[in-house]
Parts: structure tokens; C-alpha cells; sequence
């Protein structure tokens, strides 16, 4: 929350504290009116910031996922549940020993209520557009990530733009021969990777890791 909120917040209570020990009743309706006018103005200006956006600059990935679990009010154990994993792995994640794989992208998204374009990079998908939106924006998406087919989308995206996977790996900083393997789905990309191949092969996130474009409800 931004240092104007803060005050913002300091100042309501102190309005109210002072009412309740006023004698005058008078005095009592006046101080809360302006409480009331000073929680109007509050609420303006937390609806016009960008939920978590005094915190997502440098942030990795596990921050956000620390981040945007807080902010639910979920445990550790509460998100494990979710996404049925051991609560070792979300502490793994939030800790930056270990990293998503591609797979838990979206169900991430889902169980934290956010952007999985905000989880992956720190921006809302519509920032782009110059009108900031919250990377806590609910996600309609289908019913899991197709893991089997993110092997052959990238390999199609990477023959549509013409590129080797050499030249691949070096446009994303993958070890050699990375590629190659996650294209024949020996293994999973590392969520890390997820925003770096979507970029260089000029495709959205969400299709490469769900092959269909799912729609962003703000309401």
C-alpha cells in the first residue's frame, strides 16, 4: 500500500478515536463526517492503483507467488492443497531454490486469482495497452494445461518464425540442446522460460501453454 494510503488510514482512525472521546455531540458529527469524507477519498485512491504495484518491480517469480498467496490469506499448505503438490515445493518456489515447472503456470494463475502473464513477468497482459490493469484479474481458463502438445507448439512457432533451435536457445538463454528435448517432450520448460519463448516466437502465453486463447474477466 502506498505511503498516501497509509496516512490516509492514520488519519481516518485518528478522526475516529477523537469522536468517540468527544463530549460534544456536535463535535462527535463533525469529526465523523470528515472521517467519512477522508474513508471516501481512501477508497478512490486504492481503486485507482494497480493491485501490487508499489512491489512487483524485481521481483522474481517466487516473490509473486509469496505475494499474491499473502494477499489471499493462504498458507503454504493451503496453496499445496490446491494445486496437489507437497507444501515443500511452494516454500521451494517462494525461496528461489527451485522454479514452476511450464505445467503450473495456470493452475498457479487459478489458485492465486491472477494474470498467469503478471505471475510469469511482473505485467498484466494490458499494460501494454497504457491502461494498467490488476494482475489479480480471475481467469477463465479450460481445465488444466496441455503439457502433452507445449512440445510440438513450440516447435511449430519456432518453424513458422524459421529459426533453428540453436537460434532459439540463444534468443532465450537455454542451455544447448534444451530445446530440442523440450520439442520432442523429453522434458518441460521451466516456467522462466515460458515468457521468454512466447516473446521471440511471437505467440501468446497462454497458447503456448494451453494451445487456445482464454479470456481476462475484470469484472
Amino acid at each position: 500500500m502506498s505511503t498516501a494510503s497509509l496516512n490516509a488510514i492514520k488519519q481516518i482512525e485518528t478522526l475516529q478515536v477523537e469522536a468517540l472521546e468527544s463530549c460534544s455531540n456536535s463535535a462527535k458529527k463533525v469529526l465523523l463526517e470528515i472521517a467519512i469524507e477522508k474513508t471516501q477519498a481512501l477508497k478512490e485512491i486504492i481503486n485507482n492503483q494497480p493491485l501490487f504495484s508499489p512491489y512487483t518491480a524485481g521481483l522474481t517469480i517466487g516473490d509473486r507467488i509469496q505475494l499474491a498467496r499473502e494477499s489471499l490469506g493462504m498458507s503454504h499448505d493451503d496453496l499445496a492443497e490446491k494445486l496437489d503438490i507437497h507444501p515443500g515445493g511452494v516454500l521451494a518456489w517462494e525461496d528461489g531454490d527451485d522454479q514452476p515447472m511450464a505445467g503450473m503456470v495456470i493452475p498457479l494463475a487459478n489458485a492465486l486469482k491472477c494474470d498467469p502473464m503478471w505471475l510469469l513477468t511482473g505485467e498484466s497482459r494490458h499494460e501494454s495497452s497504457g491502461c494498467a490493469e490488476t494482475p489479480q484479474a480471475p481467469v477463465k481458463v479450460t481445465q488444466g494445461v496441455d503439457m502433452h502438445g507445449i512440445g510440438k507448439r513450440i516447435r511449430k512457432a519456432r518453424v513458422d518464425k524459421r529459426m533453428y533451435t540453436e537460434e532459439l536457445e540463444n534468443a532465450i538463454g537455454a542451455d544447448e540442446g534444451e530445446v530440442f528435448r523440450w520439442e520432442t517432450e523429453k522434458t518441460v520448460p521451466p516456467a522462466l522460460y515460458i515468457d521468454k519463448l512466447a516473446k521471440v516466437l511471437d505467440v501468446s502465453v497462454t497458447w503456448l501453454l494451453t494451445g487456445k486463447e482464454v479470456e481476462v474477466s475484470h469484472g
